[in-house]
């Protein structure tokens, strides 16, 4: 297939710059030999240490200690009904009209196997955006990306300019925590690394309702020493997927559609050498450095991970704040033919070797998976299932997976309606819009039904 051009878009004081009228070149840098040299192995991938996070633990939250419902079925429908054909078979029985499902449009749930927050304290989330005045920083009227970009860059701005912490600070006064974060931002003028800027980023967007979790990736130079980035990843509701916000480096990464991409996804790309198919968008400045985010940011996305907690976790005395080195030991680690994680030097990264009481596997690495799921957590969908009570009358039975979840809200034939999880059709035709609303009133992706005579 013949490549596109690059194009590279970037953000400078709110707006996108022009597009650059000439391509640039893949020449014989780091991310192509970085791929040659994984194509030439063969390797057998880690086998059984995900088991450990499996569903056996029934626990989300470390924190808590304690399972939660997320809008959960209470009562299981009669029958699932996935598909058009299931719902069709389920409302039409015997001696009655029959229905005809047309626009059915739902969305099965899938928990994770590997556990991680999916709530959070909303007291808090409250507090940190009064305090950061977010509601003069994002607008109703804007769209979910457009929120994001300006939450993103105000976030650089907030912390560009401070200090980097000392090694003895980074592990004793600072920690994941966005009220510490802003704390020694404004009164010590410490503005941090990148771990710091995904991590209030990450704060802020679940503040304003949206759902985030850390990412950390590595590679190695020509020298042999560790290049590392840690970004923000944000579940956008209108994509139904994650994207990456690279809070330290102001940037995003699309491909021509439109279509924002995960880490896992820009890993990809990099590893198959398909650079020309990503348009990145940048803030930083000049077209030298949004070629810096393109050619030297991107191969650190050779070995990533995730970060097993992502809730706020403060405290109004420091010593009692969530540390670090307690958050590092829940990393959860990618492996693929590309990078096995014995060629990830993980023995080598104090963030993992530094982590207190780590029960280590592997050289450090404590959880390691292969499976896209548990990098893709699909939430804050809803899944429609129907079932026929009399002639014109039916049940719809809503189920979601909706970190801090309120409630439902259905529109029936335009109506709007405030429900919990099973909705008492008094007519059964006509057209139906539902969607999960959590308890900082953003909504999830809609799923709908039509049913006509």
């Amino acid at each position: 297939m013949k490549k596109s051009t690059l194009i590279i878009v970037f953000i400078l004081a709110g707006m996108y710059g022009c597009q650059q009228k000439e391509s640039v070149r893949i020449q014989n840098t780091q991310e192509n030999i970085i791929l040659k040299k994984h194509k030439k192995k063969h390797i057998e991938l880690t086998q059984g240490d995900q088991d450990k996070f499996h569903l056996k633990s029934k626990i989300e939250s470390v924190r808590k200690t304690q399972l939660t419902t997320f809008g959960r079925l209470l009562t299981p429908p009669p029958v699932r009904t996935p598909d058009d054909n299931a719902a069709n078979d389920a409302l039409n029985q015997k001696n009655l009209p029959q229905v005809h499902v047309m626009n059915f449009n739902t969305h099965g749930n899938n928990i994770s196997s590997y556990p991680f927050d999916y709530e959070n304290d909303i007291t808090t989330l409250k507090k940190l955006y009064r305090d950061h005045n977010l509601d003069q920083i994002i607008r109703n009227d804007m769209i979910e990306l457009d929120k994001l970009t300006v939450l993103m860059v105000y976030t650089h701005d907030f912390l560009q300019g401070g200090r980097k912490p000392t090694p003895e600070e980074k592990w004793k006064i600072t920690s994941p925590s966005a009220i510490t974060i802003t704390n020694l931002r404004r009164n010590e003028s410490i503005g941090g690394t990148s771990e710091h800027y995904a991590a209030l980023f990450c704060q802020l967007a679940l503040s304003c309702g949206y759902n985030s979790r850390l990412v950390s990736m590595h590679t190695f130079d020509d020298n042999g020493e560790f290049l590392r980035n840690d970004v923000c990843e944000i579940y956008l509701n209108n994509f139904r997927k994650w994207a990456v916000f690279d809070v330290y480096n102001r940037a995003t990464y699309y491909l021509r559609e439109g279509i924002p991409l995960s880490a896992l996804e820009l890993r990809q790309y990099m590893l198959e050498d398909r650079y020309r198919e990503i348009v990145t968008k940048s803030g930083i400045g000049d077209f030298a450095d949004i070629s810096s985010v393109r050619e030297k940011l991107l191969p650190r996305y050779e070995f990533i991970y995730m970060w097993r907690m992502n809730d706020i976790l403060s405290k109004s005395d420091r010593k009692k704040i969530f540390p670090w080195q307690a958050l590092y030991k829940f990393h959860l680690v990618w492996e693929d033919e590309y990078t096995p994680i014995s060629d990830g030097g993980f023995d080598r990264l104090d963030i993992f070797t530094n982590s207190a009481n780590a029960d280590y596997i592997l050289d450090g690495v404590r959880y390691i998976t292969h499976k896209k799921q548990d990098f893709n957590w699909d939430i804050n969908n809803v899944e429609i299932n129907v079932s026929r009570t009399g002639i014109e009358t039916g049940k719809m039975y809503f189920d979601t997976i909706t970190p801090n979840f309120d409630h439902f809200l259905i529109y029936v034939d335009g109506v709007p309606e405030v429900i919990q999880n099973i909705y008492v059709q008094k007519k059964i035709f006509g057209d139906y819009q539902v969607r999960s609303i959590n308890k900082l009133g953003v909504g999830g992706p809609v799923s709908s039904i039509s049913m006509i005579q």
